[in-house]
């Protein structure tokens, strides 16, 4: 069958380059570009045609001079291929248009040795951009999952799965640990009197300053409305009521000044000891009834559940 006139090699290679979806470059055995396919010269923003004759050198150093990427482009050179394979990844293009590359080398051989080489440039743009706006919501919707939005403390599912955690741990150490709750006092008189957003500020400034003056092991929650709850972990009674103090007296003085007045927080506290069957919604639920019992004795008033041991109320919170 006889070959149609003008089909010859060459232009077969030419019309398969301009067919790729990726941009392909073509060098001989002295690394001259002997063919460029359109997705290629797209990339390096050139007229196909003015890549052929150049220097394999000559394509890389134009890329090495608008990259912010030297390493990867530097394994791009011969002298580091050394004859071999390589994939350069990712190269970030700067400029006007700024985009990143995949750039695979290889070598094209025969049963003497390298006779040429085969450069593939492939524009992951939008596909590491998918991916980054991919990654981003997901650490987003992660973190919406466990913190509070107001506060920035972690949420009560979040605390719950660590005390879960604090739990196991005491269990196998033998140790006791501790779970307070603490309540701006007055809350709803506070919002109706300076507004919904200075009660918020106020709740805010209480949730920074008893987090900055945790140990460091210690954890802080916002558990629900103008409501915080704090686990403390390797505390018996006598413990929790001394950190408690320190860290209540410093989030009433920052919380005071918010209102330009005097606020006070109440405080319950229930501790688990071994050996005990109880769980930590069981230790939760007894700090809230502590809670209720310290709101009731007066505002600022701290209370250790009577189930965690006897002859432990104390005073305001704030007291030295």
């Amino acid at each position: 069958m006889p070959v149609s006139l003008g089909w010859t090699a060459d232009r077969a290679l030419a019309a398969l380059l301009d067919a790729l979806d990726e941009g392909a470059l073509v060098f001989d055995e002295r690394q001259t570009c002997k063919a460029a396919g359109r997705r290629a010269a797209e990339v390096l923003a050139v007229d196909p045609r003015s890549l052929i004759g150049l220097h394999r050198r000559e394509i890389v150093e134009r890329i090495a001079a608008v990259t912010s990427s030297a390493e990867a482009v530097r394994a791009l050179h011969e002298e580091v291929l050394a004859g071999g394979s390589t994939v350069a990844d990712p190269i970030e293009l700067v400029g006007a248009h700024p985009r990143t590359l995949v750039w695979t080398s290889v070598p094209i051989e025969d049963p003497a040795g390298a006779i040429g080489r085969i450069d593939i440039l492939r524009d992951v743009t939008r596909e590491r951009r998918a991916e980054k706006d991919s990654a981003d919501m997901a650490r987003r919707l992660s973190l919406a999952s466990i913190v509070d939005e107001l506060t920035g403390l972690m949420n009560r599912r979040r605390f719950e799965e660590e005390c879960q955690r604090e739990h196991r741990r005491s269990q196998r150490a033998w140790a006791s640990y501790a779970i307070a709750r603490v309540d701006v006092d007055g809350m709803s008189r506070i919002n109706a009197e300076y507004g919904r957003d200075k009660g918020d500020e106020l709740l805010c400034r209480v949730a920074e300053e008893l987090k900055a003056t945790r140990r460091e092991y210690d954890l802080v929650a916002r558990f629900a409305d103008d409501e915080l709850v704090i686990l403390l972990p390797g505390c018996d009674a006598r413990a929790a009521r001394k950190v408690l103090r320190r860290a209540v007296a410093a989030a009433v003085v920052k919380g005071s000044d918010v209102l330009d007045t005097t606020m006070t927080l109440s405080t319950g506290v229930a501790v688990w000891t071994p050996p005990s069957g109880e769980l930590p919604a069981d230790l939760v639920e007894r700090a809230g009834a502590a809670l209720n019992v310290a709101r009731a004795r007066r505002p600022g008033a701290l209370e250790i559940d009577p189930d965690t041991t006897t002859d432990w109320r104390d005073g305001p919170a704030s007291d030295t």
